[in-house]
């Protein structure tokens, strides 16, 4: 079994477009699916980025979803908070026909895909919990307004039917699918609060059914409280420059027939996804950022730059921008305390002569920003309006 989540079709970087990016992501989920002889794929959550996705998006989903019918290999889907339920969800009888399984709506959490084992009568069910808002579900499936309430509730309800099942079945076992905030996970900053009543997570005790869960809501991937078959397999690709060091990637899950005749996971390991926008974080002086060691490296970089100087040059972001040619994010930094650099402010302005010079330093000042040909011009055409409306008067 492969697993994956938030591929979020359509999505973009900083107002950069990625939909080649996730194109190649899924094309190496694909590889690895034939490499490493995938049964099933299942993915948790986020399919698209928007309710109504882009044109791009519903292109690659389209496009995945033909690959993985030509070759013959089952997926289960769930829909996730970015996604609209109700679209995902067109037409999902027809293309469970096709082994595309579509979890879109809580009437079908009890409705679990069948895998035989080699070695044993005993199947593997595979459950899939669509992302549950409380505010659209708490009351038509009876439980409080929060995301551990429904949780507990579904995860009952599943409990409930797979033991229906092993009365025909006695060593059947079960994976889940869900799209929550698990307590203790940790977050970037790309994620969509879930938050409902200022509460958003869930405890890892309501996966105590299931020898797997496979989850999906948050891009970092890692295992929750300490259990290996409870894991996030982050995101498809990165969407915020806190993901930088991020190991994106998909988690691979072997079962194997027990000797007492029912289903166990027999390894979990993970493979990385390369297919990735080129990132960097940088932060330093003006002449630590322009040492060309560091420029040589990152020049062709989608960037993140931190410019830490009380005194760089004026034009230091036009300098910048044009040694890293992807700067998507441009921050300054003081060095020294606001008191220590405000004093040097009043020191600067007892020493102009003209108002072009004072217009200049309260500008910087003020903005932290370069006072660059736009900005100085800007600055002269108002300095001479208010220079004529003097004279008239």
């Amino acid at each position: 079994m492969l697993h994956t989540a938030d591929w979020h079709l359509g999505r973009s970087f900083h107002k950069v477009g990625i939909d080649d990016v996730q194109r190649a992501g899924l094309q190496e989920i694909l590889d690895l699916i034939e490499r490493k002889n995938v049964d099933v794929l299942v993915v948790s959550g986020d399919i698209f980025d928007r309710a109504i996705p882009s044109a791009a998006a519903v292109a690659n989903y389209n496009w995945m979803i033909g690959e993985l019918v030509a070759r013959g290999v089952p997926a289960i889907m769930s829909s996730g908070n970015h996604d609209s339920a109700e679209r995902l969800g067109v037409a999902r009888a027809a293309t469970a026909l096709g082994g595309i399984h579509l979890y879109t709506a809580p009437d079908q959490v009890t409705e679990p895909v069948r895998f035989d084992m080699a070695g044993t009568d005993a199947p593997l069910y595979i459950y899939a919990v669509p992302y549950l808002d409380p505010r659209a579900y708490a009351t038509l499936l009876g439980t409080e307004m929060s995301h551990q309430a429904l949780l507990e509730k579904v995860s009952a309800d599943i409990a409930e039917d797979l033991a229906q099942r092993r009365q025909h079945e006695p060593g059947a076992q079960a994976v889940c699918l869900a799209h929550v905030f698990a307590q203790g996970a940790v977050t970037t900053e790309s994620e969509r609060s879930i938050a409902v009543g200022g509460i958003e997570s869930v405890s890892a005790d309501v996966f105590a059914p299931f020898i797997y869960t496979a989850l999906g809501h948050l891009h970092r991937p890692q295992i929750v409280a300490g259990e290996q078959h409870i894991r996030y397999s982050g995101s498809l690709t990165k969407f915020s420059f806190s993901e930088v060091h991020n190991n994106n990637q998909v988690v691979l899950v072997d079962f194997h027939a027990t000797e007492n005749g029912s289903v166990a996971v027999e390894k979990i390991w993970t493979e990385p996804l390369s297919a990735q926008l080129p990132l960097a974080v940088l932060s330093g002086s003006f002449s630590e950022l322009t040492e060309q060691t560091l420029v040589d490296q990152y020049a062709e970089h989608f960037v993140q730059l931190t410019l830490v100087d009380d005194d760089p040059p004026t034009d230091a972001y036009r300098q910048l921008t044009g040694l890293y040619r992807n700067v998507l994010d441009f921050r300054r930094q003081r060095l020294t305390p606001r008191e220590a650099v405000n004093r040097t402010y009043q020191d600067q302005l007892a020493e102009v002569t003209t108002d072009e010079e004072i217009c200049q330093i309260f500008y910087t000042h003020v903005t932290g920003r370069d006072y660059d040909e736009q900005t100085r011009a800007s600055f002269n055409d108002a300095l001479e309006t208010v220079r004529a409306q003097l004279q008239n008067h």
